[in-house]
């Protein structure tokens, strides 16, 4: 799951906003992953543009400067929390996201290919 979030270039398979305009343009600079990663998109008018940067990144979460430019202004930090999910088949736990699981469990399911 770390590396789904921590990898702003695998969003594009597990993030619901990517729903939003299946043509949407996508830029990336600085590491591949972790801090400094940034993804900046340009869509229609649901899917808007703006940009966003990995500012801190560990095992438990990661944390994003999240700016909007269209279709309006706003400046966010946003943190999403990995926790640890206990598991009901062998193998022990895994790690999930907090409020966007599934969207991540799918992605990784459809990457693992």
């Amino acid at each position: 799951m770390y590396r789904l979030v921590d990898t702003l270039r695998e969003w594009e398979h597990w993030s619901p906003w990517e729903d939003a305009d299946p043509n949407m343009e996508h830029t990336y600079t600085g590491p591949e992953r972790g801090v400094g990663c940034t993804q900046a998109w340009s869509g229609n008018k649901e899917a808007g543009e703006g940009a966003m940067e990995i500012t801190s990144s560990s095992e438990d979460g990661v944390t994003i400067d999240l700016r909007f430019v269209k279709p309006f202004k706003a400046h966010n930090q946003v943190r999403i929390d990995l926790d640890e999910v206990a598991s009901t088949t062998a193998g022990g736990a895994a790690r999930g996201v907090r409020g966007w699981g599934r969207s991540v469990r799918s992605a990784r399911r459809s990457t693992a290919s």
